[in-house]
């Protein structure tokens, strides 16, 4: 619990700067929790190399062991979706028609 909230503070800050500290989390983290909310805070900081994060993720790209876990994308996708740049949103708009069944 302790660690979800550091990640949420994170979330809070909404700096480029944070991105560092999330990316390591984001390949490895084996907690789905923590990873959900490294997830949403990188999609708060919402740049351009964020978006690149989240549609790795979203394609089941990342390092992640859980990359292939359809949480995980569609935790990804909703951050893009939030984030609603002309790339997150193609990005999201390819992945709609992913016949993935996970």
């Amino acid at each position: 619990m302790v660690r979800v909230r550091a990640v949420t503070a994170l979330t809070s800050r909404r700096e480029t700067r944070s991105l560092p500290l999330l990316e390591p989390l984001l390949r490895t983290e084996p907690e789905r929790e923590v990873l959900f909310a490294a997830v949403a805070a990188v999609g708060a900081i919402a740049s351009p190399e964020a978006v690149q994060l989240l549609i790795q993720i979203a394609q089941g790209h990342s390092a992640n062991p859980q990359r292939d876990s359809a949480g995980l994308r569609i935790q990804a996708c909703i951050a893009l979706v939030a984030i609603r740049t002309p790339q997150a949103m193609a990005a999201v708009q390819s992945l709609r028609d992913d016949r993935d069944r996970e």
